[in-house]
């Protein structure tokens, strides 16, 4: 029962996390953008790097819906769930968010070995398969971009 919990909570801690993140990095850009007094599209266009962090932030709100998508489904390490983090956790280490990497790793490893029941998942699976196409494809859209710089 304590593992159970266990995982719930990292998912929970994982979810806000994804869901901050962008919150903050938002704010950040507003602050920026009015202490120069230039309007954030200007400040995005003018400096390469900020504009790929704005993608990679805006990725986590596309994960933290498939994390919720997921909320339901039954939670082992062969399961859905397990994918999604294993899947998570490589497209953290490629946009080098190394506290994503380790909170969906603390999530997968809290996860139980068994291969559970699953329920209902033919009306997630093809949705969080396209999710999970689009993210890896920007993903990788955004590495080819960094060793271009």
């Amino acid at each position: 029962m304590s593992l159970l919990r266990e995982t719930d909570r990292t998912k929970k801690i994982l979810f806000f996390y994804w869901l901050i993140v962008p919150v903050l990095f938002g704010s950040y850009l507003i602050v920026m953008s009015s202490v120069q007094q230039i309007p954030i599209m200007a400040l995005v266009s003018t400096i390469p790097s900020l504009a790929i962090s704005l993608i990679v932030a805006l990725l986590q709100f596309f994960q933290a819906f498939g994390l919720y998508l997921l909320n339901d489904v039954a939670a082992s390490r062969k399961s859905l769930l397990g994918n999604y983090l294993i899947f998570s956790m490589v497209q953290q280490l490629f946009t080098l968010n190394f506290i994503g990497l380790l909170l969906s790793g603390l999530c997968f490893w809290y996860l139980p070995s068994k291969k559970e029941q699953e329920g209902a998942l033919s009306s997630i699976k093809i949705p969080l398969y396209l999710l999970m196409s689009f993210i890896g494809v920007v993903t990788l859209l955004i590495v080819c971009i960094r060793f271009s710089l």
